[in-house]
């Protein structure tokens, strides 16, 4: 189906004489153009991505604006992309990343580096004081999610998991004795209480230019942590210092939970998002999953025959 229209957003484009203005400087990261952006709660909905995936960039935006969700903003990774996003009147800021413009490939070290990218923006946002809620370019959000992270207020840090069983059938958060699958951090909700762990998290990756992003974050997650278990499944990480969840994997679903296992159906719950991991033939196997899912926004002359 075709995308909804543009909301009417806050910052608005910069201008010059009356004309939008793409110059990078114009879109830079500050507090002030991000708490336009925010909600009362200061949660910022955050992606990136360069200009190759454009049209990931603009299913992501459509949904949420279909849920009239508009605390959200795409960090540009180059100025093509910060163009396009201009001129559609998407929130974005510029990144100027100096990495490829082209199809990061998973696994390769332009893929790696791109991740690398998500931690320093994670560190930057909590330094302000903003509450993260971080999601990888290829996931489609389905269902406002703030409510649901509104009943975690302690949790420092909550995220996504490979894990392919539910450990509870009401969509709350998993049992992390049972859900013992590595964390995935492409779905993260990061508050500014956790802004240390995000800067060591940085400076390990500045360290190491070969450890993996995401292990990186399950090693900082599991150490020292207490065997403790709290009623709603909170539990203590990173030595003790912060509060985690893992986020129901029916709800918050990876592309195997979702695509393959059907989840949400079998257990009679309204999905939150999907991210199309587990998937084959790189970007085209997660754009043909999520259009044969009926996820994908596509323009009407998509479906004409001209």
């Amino acid at each position: 189906s075709p995308a909804p229209p543009p909301a009417v957003l806050s910052p608005p484009p910069k201008t010059v004489d009356g004309k939008k203005s793409y110059a990078p400087e114009d879109y830079q990261l500050t507090k002030e153009r991000m708490q336009e952006i925010s909600n009362q709660d200061s949660i910022v909905m955050v992606t990136w991505a360069n200009n190759h995936y454009y049209d990931f960039v603009a299913n992501w935006v459509a949904h949420l604006r279909d849920l009239g969700v508009n605390n959200f903003v795409v960090g540009s990774m180059d100025n093509d992309l910060l163009k396009k996003l201009v001129d559609a009147d998407i929130p974005t800021f510029a990144m100027q990343s100096g990495l490829t413009t082209k199809d990061f490939g998973w696994g390769s070290k332009n893929f790696h580096q791109m991740g690398r990218k998500k931690i320093e923006l994670i560190r930057d946002f909590t330094a302000m004081g903003f509450h993260i809620l971080v999601s990888d370019v290829d996931t489609l959000w389905m269902r406002d999610p703030h409510p649901f992270m509104a009943k975690h207020p302690n949790v420092d840090v909550l995220t996504s998991s490979d894990h392919l069983s539910p450990t509870r059938d009401d969509g709350e958060l998993e049992n992390p004795r049972s859900a013992y699958s590595p964390a995935n951090i492409g779905i993260m909700m990061v508050r500014p209480t956790a802004h240390e762990l995000a800067a060591e998290w940085v400076r390990m990756l500045e360290k190491d230019e070969n450890l993996w992003d995401q292990n990186a974050f399950n090693t900082m997650m599991k150490a020292g942590g207490s065997k403790d278990v709290t009623e709603t499944n909170e539990f203590r990480g990173w030595k003790g210092r912060l509060t985690f969840g893992i986020l129901p994997v029916a709800t918050f679903c990876s592309g195997h939970t979702f695509f393959v296992q059907n989840l949400p159906k079998l257990y009679n719950l309204e999905p939150y998002v999907v991210h199309a991991t587990f998937q084959f033939s790189g970007t085209e196997g997660k754009r043909h999953r999520m259009r044969e899912s009926q996820l994908w926004f596509d323009p009407p002359e998509y479906y004409n025959n001209d």
